[in-house]
């Protein structure tokens, strides 16, 4: 400004540029195609996100809140830029919740590198974790301040032009020494201007490209291969009960994540059967040990009759790894191998009766009590059903000499239950089934199975 006051001209400098935010959130997973890769500039001081199209961020899946969460700009210094962002969940009591690195949270304050999920989420309390394979969406929180393209190209102008020479004199320099220092400028703002690299969470660090590289189609392109499943190493067993068994002397069957394992002794191989879309809790061996039924815990993708998340049972061949989904006619099952559609919390126990006919579902409902459901699986048609009086069923059992009577072993007791009165009359089963309390105090019964005489060991 002085040189101009001393040109007698009235032209302005270049304005500086700088971005009215100093903070994003990246798209690191999206059961969307249209999000994935996506970046938002938190450039307002509240941002909504939700189902309802007016929200700023509209996100499809339906268990996503009409406003789900916002993202809320605080502490503005003198330009108005916030400082701070607080997360808040505008739905906490009733929608499937928000995470923070993986813990629930009401609201937190972000920040830099912080991983912001989304998904199915209702059962777990505040403070707990959810695991990763429930998120619907992961969003990456960046709040460090990153360099504008145009910024500083002022002083790099003026370097360039010889504005210091005019303002200080000319240089001594043989080489005109300014006009080459506002050459190296630029091409060190070129440099500090380069990709911005790409981050792999849980790691904040950016990863960048080598400098001989350059992209191209071939690059970007699908590899002509994909992977496949060849060993699972664990087990769940941390919450379950009953779920080891032999289907002969070299073959045994046990649930992993959403996955039943099949594993060959003798080969030290595995098969899985991988039609569950959320963890297997339960497993139960057809007398034949050609049939499986595996039960699981409730799924989004799975609905009951009025809409709501359902857990469910599915029978299928040891074989094949497969359902029987032909038609009726072509014998295949009416019930396709899919039971407990009514079950809406997770299927505690399962065990097919010594005929093969009949299989017993022990599985939460909404209230999170117990409900008993005695089903004719290859039908699909429900025998009867009743409550099982307790909220935790470890396991049941069948009466290798009483074929009509099984065992619920809980954590209460056990209780012995009878296919004639249960059929005949429910609720006065549920009145007279024979209770057995293992000590004074109520506790836990983990497993139960029988001798063959018929004495159960507990």
């Amino acid at each position: 400004r002085r040189q101009d006051r001393r040109r007698g001209t009235n032209s302005s400098p270049t304005p500086l540029v700088i971005r009215g935010s100093m903070a994003k959130l990246e798209v690191h997973y999206s059961s969307e195609p249209r999000l994935k890769e996506k970046v938002f500039h938190l450039s307002q001081n509240d941002i909504v996100f939700g189902r309802d199209p007016t929200c700023d961020v509209t996100l499809s899946w339906d268990g996503v809140s009409r406003k789900h969460f916002s993202i809320r700009g605080q502490r503005c210094d003198g330009t108005g830029i916030p400082t701070e962002w607080r997360l808040v969940d505008e739905a906490s009591s009733s929608n499937n919740g928000i995470f923070v690195n993986s813990v629930r949270v009401r609201e937190a304050v972000l920040k830099d590198g912080d991983m912001i999920g989304l998904g199915k989420g209702r059962d777990v309390s505040f403070g707990s974790r959810i695991s990763s394979r429930n998120l619907e969406y992961v969003f990456c929180m960046r709040t460090k301040a990153y360099r504008a393209p145009n910024q500083n190209h002022l002083q790099t102008d003026l370097a360039s032009k010889g504005a210091h020479r005019q303002l200080r004199g000319p240089s001594r320099h043989p080489l005109h020494g300014h006009i080459v220092a506002g050459e190296l400028k630029e091409k060190k703002e070129i440099r500090i201007e380069g990709p911005e690299g790409l981050t792999y969470p849980p790691c904040n660090a950016r990863v960048y490209p080598q400098s001989w590289w350059k992209a191209s189609a071939v690059d970007s392109a699908p590899t002509p291969c994909e992977l496949q499943l060849e060993y699972v190493y664990g087990i769940r067993s941390f919450d379950t009960r009953d779920i080891i068994h032999y289907l002969d002397n070299n073959h045994i069957v046990y649930p992993a994540a959403s996955l039943v394992v099949i594993y060959d002794i003798a080969h030290h191989t595995q098969q899985f059967f991988a039609e569950h879309d959320d963890d297997v809790v339960s497993i139960a061996v057809h007398p034949s040990k050609n049939f499986i039924a595996s039960g699981q815990i409730a799924s989004m993708k799975r609905r009951t009759s009025d809409g709501r998340p359902c857990a469910a049972v599915l029978v299928w061949n040891a074989s094949t790894l497969k359902r029987n989904n032909r038609p009726v006619e072509e014998g295949g099952w009416r019930s396709r191998g899919v039971l407990g559609r009514d079950l809406q919390h997770r299927i505690h126990s399962l065990d097919f009766d010594r005929s093969g006919r009949h299989l017993v579902v022990f599985g939460g409902k909404s209230d999170a009590s117990a409900l008993i459901v005695v089903y004719e699986w290859e039908t699909g048609r429900t025998m009867w059903q009743l409550t099982a009086g307790t909220n935790l069923v470890t396991s049941v059992k069948h009466n290798p000499v009483i074929p009509t009577q099984f065992v619920q072993c809980g954590d209460r007791g056990v209780r012995y239950w009878d296919y004639v009165t249960a059929a005949s009359n429910p609720e006065a089963a549920a009145k007279t089934a024979s209770y057995l309390k293992l000590t004074r105090k109520p506790c836990q019964g983990n497993c139960v199975t029988f001798t063959e005489d018929g004495q159960a060991a507990i």
